[in-house]
């Protein structure tokens, strides 16, 4: 008898202390017209909005990504069906940042949010990908840009203007090549758009420095998985992932 209660209290405060724990209020962040905000939300409901966009991320890429077999198949896939379902933003509406699952939901985004979503997708599929920024010389234009890693290196995608990037053999390009001059524009889509890229791609990295890939490892892209979350979660350093 006295261990049944025993067993009773330990069950009772064990479930007490976990009502406690995921009640704890954490903070989630929200970007209107450039203007940061951090709202706090209790932590049960952070791990389920979570949980929710992973798996609805993977049954998107999934079915947007089927029956491609191959890496370089999946990302143009990716890349066509971001160009052709998130459109440019509306100036009569605000810009609104929070997640790339959102910004499906929406249906229109930025230049950054069109890379989030192609990036974030990618990781989906098991293709490391990630964005940055590139600008000209002496504080030109800037653009951003989707690396995605692919067979020999990172490749290089406009999730934006729905353009890819191919060498002399027709595969896709990697950093090296687009270095030495050999790469080709290729539109994904119809609607595909157009840039002077020349420029943009002499600021890309020369080379597959490894760099790239700590940087694809803390990328808001690359942790949108429990795992990975997990993981950066246990760096301790509390840095914000890259692109949030």
């Amino acid at each position: 008898m006295k261990k049944n209660a025993f067993r009773a209290a330990i069950i009772l405060a064990v479930s007490a202390a976990a009502i406690l724990a995921l009640n704890v209020p954490v903070t989630t962040r929200q970007g209107v017209d450039f203007q940061i905000r951090e709202i706090r939300i209790p932590l049960y409901l952070k791990a389920l909005d979570f949980m929710d966009r992973y798996y609805n991320y993977g049954t998107l890429a999934d079915r947007i990504t089927s029956g491609e077999k191959s890496g370089f198949g999946k990302a143009v896939a990716l890349l066509k069906w971001t160009k052709e379902n998130i459109r440019e933003n509306p100036g009569s509406l605000p810009v609104v940042d929070d997640h790339a699952w959102h910004i499906i939901i929406r249906g229109y985004g930025l230049d950054d949010q069109c890379q989030d979503v192609f990036t974030t997708l990618c990781n989906r599929e098991g293709l490391a990908a990630f964005f940055v920024k590139v600008r000209l010389p002496d504080k030109g234009r800037a653009r951003c840009f989707s690396l995605v890693h692919l067979g020999g290196g990172w490749t290089v995608f406009d999730a934006y203007k729905g353009i890819y990037f191919i060498n002399s053999e027709g595969k896709p390009a990697i950093l090296k090549e687009i270095e030495n001059g050999d790469w080709k524009a290729v539109k994904a889509s119809p609607e595909s758009g157009s840039e002077d890229y020349p420029g943009f791609m002499k600021q890309l990295t020369s080379s597959d420095d490894p760099v790239n890939t700590a940087t694809w490892k803390d990328s808001r892209a690359a942790i949108q998985s429990p795992l990975r979350r997990l993981f950066h979660w246990l760096k301790g350093d509390k840095r914000q992932a890259y692109g949030e």
